[in-house]
C-alpha cells in the first residue's frame, strides 16, 4: 500500500472519530437542555466533592492523557477500542464543557437516590466495554478456561 493511500485512511479514520466525538457531545448537551426536571450537580464524579481546582485539575491530566493516548495507538487499536475510549472521551469532555460554562453539570436521569446524565452513561459504558474487551482477549488466549 502506498504512502499516499495509507495517510488518506488515517485522515478518514481521525475524521470519523472526531465526528462521532462530536456528536455524542451534541447528543449529551441537546438532551440536557430539553431536559425539564435538572439536578445541578456543582460536585465530582460520582457526587465526591473536591476543590474546583483539584477537579479541573483531574479533568485536564485525564482527558488529555485519553487524547494523546488515542493519537499514538489509534491505528492499532480494535474498533471496540476505539469506540469504548472516544464514548469516555466525549463524556468527560461534555461534562467539563457544561462546568467551564455553567459551573456545574445538569443531570436529568434520575436513579435511585442519585442523578446522572448521558455523559455519564457514555463514560461508564465506554469503560465497561473496555473490560469486556479485556475479558474476551485474555479468554481467546486462553488464560481463562
Amino acid at each position: 500500500m502506498s504512502n499516499d493511500l495509507i495517510s488518506k485512511k488515517k485522515r478518514a479514520s481521525w475524521r470519523l472519530a472526531f465526528f462521532l466525538l462530536g456528536l455524542l457531545v451534541a447528543i449529551d448537551q441537546i438532551s440536557k437542555g430539553f431536559a425539564g426536571d435538572v439536578y445541578k450537580n456543582h460536585d465530582f464524579a460520582f457526587s465526591l466533592r473536591a476543590n474546583v481546582y483539584l477537579m479541573y485539575g483531574v479533568y485536564l491530566i485525564v482527558l488529555t492523557s485519553i487524547f494523546f493516548y488515542l493519537r499514538r495507538a489509534w491505528q492499532g487499536l480494535a474498533v471496540l477500542d476505539k469506540t469504548s475510549w472516544l464514548m469516555i472521551l466525549a463524556g468527560g469532555l461534555s461534562n467539563l464543557i457544561e462546568r467551564l460554562f455553567l459551573g456545574y453539570v445538569r443531570d436529568f436521569i434520575y436513579f435511585g437516590s442519585g442523578a446522572f446524565n448521558f455523559a455519564d452513561l457514555y463514560i461508564i459504558l465506554g469503560v465497561a466495554l473496555l473490560l469486556l474487551g479485556e475479558i474476551f482477549k485474555i479468554k481467546n488466549k486462553g488464560v481463562i478456561q
